[in-house]
């Protein structure tokens, strides 16, 4: 509410975007709105909960290329830029990976018969 008073007040302080004229006019959303995430669930198996085994499962990209997206620093974790291709990605992660999309981390659990860890993910879509 304060930035909306602070945008629309006179002289209005947002009058060019580039060189582009703009005109603010204030909106109130209806009492019914909501935000609603549409997500794709994520099931594999990943060999450690590793960032750069979890990033290879997500993408779908083999764990080398995965551990360069990682050093390059496309990737955040919880909105914090990580750049360790060891670090150990917990349950209720959010994992960013840029140009590739954002991820929640459902769960990392059981290990399987082959010693592999079950990843459960959600993709934002």
């Amino acid at each position: 509410e304060k930035i909306a008073e602070f945008l629309l007040s006179s002289p209005p302080p947002l009058a060019r975007v580039g060189r582009d004229t703009v005109k603010l006019i204030g909106f109130t959303p209806d009492e019914n709105f909501s935000v609603a995430h549409e997500f794709r669930e994520i099931l594999d198996t990943v060999s450690s909960p590793r960032l750069d085994a979890v990033v290879s499962s997500l993408v779908c990209v083999s764990r080398e290329k995965a551990k360069g997206i990682v050093i390059s620093g496309l990737v955040t974790v919880d909105h914090i830029e990580e750049i360790r291709p060891d670090f150990q990605i917990e349950a209720g992660n959010t994992v960013t990976i840029r140009g590739y999309g954002k991820f929640i981390i459902d769960s990392i659990s059981e290990k399987t018969k082959k010693d592999r860890y079950r990843l459960k993910a959600k993709k934002y879509v």
